[in-house]
């Protein structure tokens, strides 16, 4: 990735961040917590207490709070469309307007889906496990999910025809 491409992914992110870090709870909650919520809770038919985003699924407790709510990778996922937006084949301004445009919904949807799957994939990882390595557990089970779902993303952009490969990387 060229230097003015990594500057201005790396600014995209850290912009949409902070904006995300001033987001009222409430918003964060319905926006970002509860969609992936009722995602698991439709995967595993077990019923969701919307107001504090809490499920029980083969008897383990999950609770989505904002710090559960997939911010960072929603900041990544859009510095990295932006670039992606930006880097269109095509000459035409409105097209890479347009595409800058449907860049964040576009992050939006990519990190419900992520969000989704990790939670999925914690419940049953989360029962094999004691206790005490929680934590670590949801660290490394969120690290490998996001991280999975931003390298599939890259793959499939960087193979697209429509988008310059040359901001890719």
């Amino acid at each position: 990735m060229n230097r003015k491409f990594a500057v201005f992914a790396v600014l995209t992110a850290l912009t949409v961040r902070a904006l995300m870090s001033f987001a009222p709870d409430g918003f964060v909650r319905a926006a970002f917590c509860l969609p992936p919520a009722r995602a698991a809770t439709f995967y595993y038919g077990v019923p969701l207490d919307a107001e504090t985003a809490t499920f029980v699924a083969h008897g383990v407790a999950m609770e989505v709070t904002r710090e559960c709510a997939a911010l960072d990778f929603f900041s990544l996922v859009c510095g990295f469309l932006a670039v992606a937006a930006f880097s269109l084949r095509s000459k035409s301004r409105a097209a890479r307007i347009t595409a800058v445009i449907v860049a964040l919904p576009a992050a939006y949807l990519v990190t419900l889906v992520a969000n989704s799957l990790r939670l999925i994939v914690l419940v049953p990882v989360d029962s094999a496990f004691p206790r005490s390595a929680v934590p670590v557990v949801h660290l490394v089970v969120g690290a490998t999910v996001f991280l999975g779902a931003f390298v599939s993303l890259y793959l499939l952009l960087r193979h697209s025809r429509c988008i310059s490969t040359e901001a890719l990387k």
